[in-house]
């Protein structure tokens, strides 16, 4: 895991704050490469910070992060270039009594958090990033034929011996 600042989200958000960090895809804790989606371990994913309250009250921590990642396509298993540019609308609450009361009252935000006094920077990052990826990354269009030992093989021409 990557030793990266912690934060207090309550002192973050009420005094305004703003951050930016920088993460290498390999730094991050092992789950985030494991399942082999990217092709550069050595990708950077750049996250900003911005805390806040809004006109409720309540507290807010926005996560934008950006960066050009290369994925391997699931379709073709050849590397494709991913451009990364999701912003996260976070509001935070003390404990599950208030978000689920917020729930039915907020519009504005994409996801409600119960935190303490201390948030690990690194381990939002990693969770924000998988869940900004694409489920199966794709070429808009590619070849579908593998090559294996150099020769290319039809995924479908193991079909070809049960048709009768």
């Amino acid at each position: 895991m990557l030793n990266a600042n912690c934060i207090d989200p309550w002192t973050f958000s009420q005094d305004k704050q703003t951050a930016v960090w920088q993460f290498v895809l390999n730094d991050l804790d092992p789950r985030v490469m494991e399942d082999g989606i990217f092709a550069n371990s050595q990708n950077i994913v750049q996250a900003a910070f911005l805390g806040g309250i809004n006109a409720l009250g309540q507290h807010f921590i926005d996560v934008h992060l950006t960066a050009t990642l290369q994925l391997v396509c699931q379709r073709c298993l050849k590397t494709m270039n991913f451009a990364l540019d999701n912003t996260v609308k976070t509001l935070i609450f003390t404990d599950e009594t208030q978000a689920n009361q917020a729930d039915c009252t907020v519009e504005d935000a994409d996801v409600l958090v119960v935190v303490g006094n201390s948030i690990c920077v690194a381990e939002w990052v990693e969770d924000q990033l998988l869940t900004a990826l694409p489920f199966s990354p794709m070429h808009a269009q590619c070849d579908t034929a593998v090559v294996l030992d150099n020769q290319t093989v039809n995924p479908f021409s193991v079909l070809k011996g049960l048709h009768k």
